[in-house]
């Protein structure tokens, strides 16, 4: 099978950009794949008619990808993320 030998080969290391980097197959770029996830569920005193309870969701997602160019370094970032609230958590500003 043609795409057999691609699916077992390991990720090859780019420790000249830091931590978390890997190649990518055939080229010389390497890449980074991060991002976060929170929850928070909230209990209090309610204010303006809420029940004082509510939660809070949110995730964050980042891809680095650096290469080396004739004209120097090239890095290419992108990040995005969202938030979900209910209740009372609504209005009160992350910690």
């Amino acid at each position: 099978m043609p795409g057999a030998k691609a699916q077992t080969e390991k990720l090859r290391p780019c420790p000249q950009y830091g931590a978390g980097f890997v190649r990518l197959n055939g080229s010389s770029a390497c890449v980074r794949l991060g991002g976060q996830a929170s929850f928070e569920y909230g209990v209090g005193g309610g204010r303006r008619g809420y029940s004082g309870t509510g939660t809070r969701s949110g995730v964050a997602v980042e891809l680095d990808a650096r290469t080396e160019t004739d004209l120097g370094p090239l890095r290419a970032v992108v990040r995005g993320g969202g938030a979900y609230e209910t209740g009372d958590l609504r209005w009160r500003p992350y910690n």
